[in-house]
């Protein structure tokens, strides 16, 4: 993965000003003026304290659900990583598409932000929703024929897919270089954090099971931590971890030690 001072921080907070000033006066002409200004102070917030991390951490931190392009190209200028959603096969379009399943489709092909230039300093996190048996192939196709070989590292497959087939896909996708993580249920462990009932054993297996898959990463909402803690003894090695609080705009520092990349909270004036 690419180092987060790779990147001029001098540069992002030219272009950071620009950007805002500009939203800035596009929002007073809005009928919602008031909560636009709101969300550029809460942007500007968010830009400081994250300038303020030690540079190892502050490349580990993400934008949520940089679903368009307003959003993206935005997130491309504070953030090294970047989330976004994307389904493979929708049913609105005939092509991998970003956006969020149950929002509006907004017709943004994964293609347009997988050339080399639109690309973040650091991580692409993709959270594909429908990856399965019938259409990995075509993500994967997708990625191979876009993403220089250099980059594949950079590019993180995000799947809750956990059906013993899903081995030869994960196979296929790290072998060409893309990292693939497991999406752990997250209402389920966060349920259960810690504890030892028959239930949540049982899930830790299962768990455990869908591991050895050949993923490299396990994926989770930070409110589960516990959870993983209590099977942190059983995760084969050299498997690495994951994170995200979206209703933060700032990680758990704690944690940042602990995890490879953290999403955080993205609130911008392109919120609608």
């Amino acid at each position: 993965m690419n180092s987060p001072l790779s990147r001029m921080r001098g540069n992002v907070s030219k272009w950071l000003v620009i950007a805002v000033a500009g939203v800035v006066l596009v929002a007073m002409s809005w009928p919602y003026a008031t909560s636009s200004v709101q969300q550029v102070k809460r942007l500007g917030q968010q830009w400081a304290g994250l300038a303020k991390l030690e540079p190892e951490h502050r490349g580990k931190v993400c934008a949520h659900r940089a679903n368009t392009l307003a959003r993206y190209w935005l997130a491309n200028r504070m953030f090294d990583c970047i989330e976004i959603d994307v389904v493979v096969t929708p049913a609105v379009a005939d092509r991998p598409s970003v956006y969020h399943p149950g929002s509006n489709y907004r017709g943004l092909p994964l293609e347009q932000l997988l050339r080399r230039s639109r690309l973040p300093a650091g991580v692409l996190w993709l959270d594909v929703k429908d990856l399965g048996e019938s259409n990995w192939r075509t993500l994967h196709s997708l990625l191979l024929e876009h993403i220089p070989e250099d980059r594949r590292p950079d590019i993180l497959i995000e799947t809750g897919w956990a059906e013993e087939v899903a081995a030869t896909a994960v196979d296929e996708f790290r072998r060409s270089g893309f990292p693939v993580s497991y999406y752990l249920p997250t209402r389920e462990a966060i349920e259960c954090g810690p504890s030892e009932s028959e239930d949540c054993v049982a899930l830790r297996e299962v768990v455990l099971r869908t591991l050895d898959l050949g993923f490299s990463h396990l994926s989770f909402d930070a409110r589960g931590y516990e959870f993983v803690q209590a099977m942190r003894h059983e995760l084969p090695e050299p498997l690495r971890l994951l994170t995200w609080h979206t209703a933060r705009r700032f990680p758990q520092l704690e944690m940042l030690d602990d995890v490879d990349l953290y999403i955080v909270r993205f609130p911008t004036p392109f919120d609608r």
